[in-house]
């Protein structure tokens, strides 16, 4: 209704490095005041700093994050609550710049094999889980079962996977197990001739064969009411750590799917909704680039940066590098995704057509092709990850206007990774 408004209260916040407690008045998801406890009312339309302390002042810059807007509107609000922070402190929500957000919500509904330290840990978790639901009847013998976040980069060179070794252990059930970092898969036979994937002694599907088969899972019986309950599960519990939007880098048809998802009521969160370079021409003929809001979101969605993909990653021993991995014979220097001149093209294209760029890059010399194609193409955005940088190129961030996204967590997850293959590394890892 035209003149009304929303209004939170927030009382009793902590101030970082005092004692001190804030009361805050947001109107509209707008910060409208900021004052020591109990002096903030509903009705107040400036902020209060005078004769504040500077703690308070602190605090007054690190909620508003540098921007206050003052609404003028005295309208009474058509929805007030009050939340008691009991001493919490208040701060910006926080944005996942990168994020799979349909993988990362089946996590939750999938085996996790983070924690095997071995082919036969991973094997025997995964005997567990499908004697778990044999016996609780919701194990479906024509569906696949699917597992998650395996690592077989950490493993012994005996410890690796083998295809005898799930096949030992699922029988017909058809079975597709995830890497951690998605790049590669592990399957059974019955999975491999469902999904049409070629598969040697190993089990394993190379990364851009499983970036294609992995998409038949979502096509299978049932798939879209549950990945519907897991979308949901998945923005209560990013909402829960403080996370107000994402960036989406699905590979899917992130447009058309997230327009979808705000019609259903999946509008948790905020979404910056990828494009694929194999789909930026269709998007740019719809009309769409980077920043449009998505039609039904409320504002809450709009279209992002266009996402390639440059090279591999270094768990699957792919990520492009200027000098060979450590211990692997025959010697390999990893993989581009795209010529160099391909990758240059599709900024171009992007970078004409009002698209950002999200270059994920991991190895050094697939960094070095990246940054040069942004300096040929005067495209702006990211590169994604830049986990490992010659010295020369780490000042080219700024000189380009680059953001480096950088995931801290992959940095704690290949600190083991790294001295095993990258031992004598050209760049700097992380």
């Amino acid at each position: 209704m035209a003149g009304m408004s929303s209004l939170v209260r927030i009382v009793n916040a902590g101030v970082p490095g005092s004692q001190d407690r804030v009361d805050v008045v947001l109107r509209d998801g707008v910060v409208a005041s900021v004052g020591p406890a109990g002096t903030v009312s509903a009705s107040d339309s400036t902020m209060q700093t005078k004769a504040h302390t500077t703690s308070l002042e602190y605090a007054t810059n690190a909620i508003a994050s540098g921007s206050v807007s003052i609404p003028t509107s005295a309208a009474a609000p058509a929805d007030e609550t009050t939340i008691d922070a009991d001493g919490l402190w208040v701060i910006p929500g926080l944005w996942d710049c990168h994020t799979h957000f349909t993988q990362w919500a089946k996590t939750l509904g999938r085996l996790d094999l983070i924690n095997a330290r071995s082919a036969a840990e991973a094997m025997d978790m995964l005997r567990r889980h499908l004697d778990e639901r044999r016996a609780a009847d919701t194990l479906d013998p024509d569906a696949f079962v699917v597992g998650m976040r395996f690592r077989h980069s950490l493993w012994a060179d005996d410890e690796q996977p083998t295809l005898a070794a799930i096949d030992a252990v699922t029988g017909e059930q058809p079975v597709a197990l995830s890497s951690a970092d998605m790049h590669c898969g592990w399957v059974n036979s019955a999975a491999a001739r469902r999904l049409g994937v070629h598969v040697d002694e190993s089990g394993l599907v190379g990364e851009l064969e499983w970036f294609n088969a992995y998409t038949a899972f979502d096509k299978a019986p049932g798939a879209a009411e549950e990945t519907d309950r897991l979308l949901r599960e998945a923005e209560q519990d990013a909402a829960s750590k403080g996370v107000v939007g994402i960036r989406d880098y699905e590979m899917a048809e992130n447009i058309d799917t997230w327009i979808n998802r705000f019609a259903a009521g999946i509008n948790g969160l905020r979404v910056d909704a990828g494009v694929y370079p194999e789909r930026l021409r269709a998007a740019i003929g719809a009309g769409w680039h980077t920043g449009k809001e998505l039609p039904g979101s409320a504002g809450l969605g709009h279209v992002g940066a266009m996402k390639l993909i440059s090279d591999g990653s270094l768990n699957t021993r792919s990520a492009y590098c200027s000098t060979p991995y450590s211990g692997i014979e025959p010697l390999t220097y990893g993989t581009l995704s795209y010529t160099p001149q391909q990758i240059e093209d599709y900024m171009r294209l992007a970078t004409e057509h009002g698209f950002d760029i999200a270059c994920h890059a991991i190895g050094d010399e697939a960094n070095t092709i990246a940054l040069n194609a942004v300096a040929a193409t005067h495209a702006h955005g990211s590169i994604e990850h830049a986990q490992m940088l010659k010295p020369v190129d780490i000042p080219r961030f700024a000189e380009l206007g680059l953001t480096a996204s950088i995931q801290p967590q992959h940095a704690m997850d290949d600190r083991d990774v790294i001295t095993r293959f990258w031992a004598n590394p050209a760049g700097i890892p992380y």
